[in-house]
């Protein structure tokens, strides 16, 4: 059976694409859409990606008409929270350190959800992820290790089993 290798592009409807694309580009390093073949596009490195469906009723993205969130890996968490907030850009910080690392919430111009996600200092291997996972009680094939947004509640963990 033939298998997704990985994701290689996310496509999404924005009230002004070009001044959309210029804050990616400005705020995270992203590079523009492509005008011509000629040119090289984002290249991101390799590295894990959590691919979870959520609830319909979830409040984890915020607003409920929201049906999407992208979650980007960075290698410095504190420096690009410094880098957006420098940019006057509001960012909640998860303060709970977990086994895979640490995270932050912030949103797009046009109010889509993004998370920001630094490893942590040591990132277990997938040996170690599947020991681990066999090791909790009730837990199968995966185990994802991360942190619900809301305003009610503010910033917690949660840990959902993939089964």
């Amino acid at each position: 059976m033939h298998e997704v290798a990985g994701i290689s592009g996310l496509f999404f409807r924005a009230t002004d694409p070009s001044m959309l694309d210029q804050w990616y580009k400005d705020h995270l390093e992203i590079d523009l859409v492509l005008t011509d073949y000629e040119q090289q596009p984002w290249s991101q490195e390799s590295g894990p990606t959590v691919f979870a469906l959520f609830p319909k009723d979830t409040d984890y993205f915020g607003d409920s008409d929201q049906a999407w969130m992208i979650n980007f890996r960075v290698d410095n968490l504190d420096g690009i929270v410094e880098q957006l907030r420098s940019s006057n850009i509001e960012v909640a910080v998860d303060p709970e350190r977990h086994p895979n690392g640490r995270c932050a919430c912030l949103d797009d111009p046009d109010g889509n959800p993004i998370e920001v996600w630094g490893p942590a200092e040591y990132v277990p291997s997938i040996v170690d992820i599947g020991t681990l996972a066999a090791s909790l009680p009730h837990a199968s094939s995966g185990l994802c290790i991360t942190s619900t947004r809301s305003e009610k509640n503010g910033m917690r963990p949660q840990v959902f089993h993939a089964e």
